[in-house]
């Protein structure tokens, strides 16, 4: 089943042409093992630059943002639906400030291919992004759209919007 599902994101990767999206190279396989070869981010994980500063000033989280949503235009537009939209998926290409940096949405592990009003039922995502439609197990690639407020009210506040002790605590606070 792993294996499936890291065949299907490799075919989602080999999809993108974005310069929001990470890009994949190669892929180079032996008996026991697949290796992706990617875009270098070595600016580190958003969640690393979000703990480091604290809080964000509006204008540094519409930075993060524009880019994060113009990666999810894209993607919605060639039927992908990344469904795991978190600061941890987000990198920095460099290690400049961030004015003048890009912004990469990476790892396609949960994402899946849609069709416009058919709807989805797996249940999939990280507890506080998750949109209130998955814990229903019906829903479209609008989920995305939730999940970056998620990061953008983190990326304001400094915390997500919804918490609790355990995933199960975090999703009732978001039904």
């Amino acid at each position: 089943r792993d294996a499936q599902r890291l065949r299907e994101e490799i075919l989602i990767m080999r999809k993108l042409d974005h310069p929001n999206t990470v890009l994949l190279y190669e892929t180079f396989e032996d008996e026991k093992n697949v290796f992706l070869v990617m875009e270098l981010c070595s600016g580190g994980e958003m969640l690393g630059f979000i703990l480091e500063s604290g809080r964000h000033t509006e204008s540094q989280a519409a930075i993060v943002m524009q880019q994060v949503f113009q990666a999810v235009v894209y993607l919605h537009s060639v039927g992908i639906c990344h469904r795991d939209i978190k600061h941890s998926n987000t990198l920095l290409l460099s290690q400049a400030q961030l004015e003048d940096n890009v912004v990469k949405l990476v790892d396609f592990g949960l994402a899946c291919c849609f069709t416009r009003g058919e709807p989805m039922r797996q249940c999939a995502g990280t507890a506080i992004y998750v949109a209130p439609q998955v814990l229903e197990c019906k829903y479209d690639h609008s989920i995305d759209l939730w999940s970056c407020g998620v990061l953008l009210y983190i990326l304001l506040c400094g915390y997500p919007p919804f918490r609790g002790d355990t995933d199960a605590a975090v999703m009732n606070a978001i039904r």
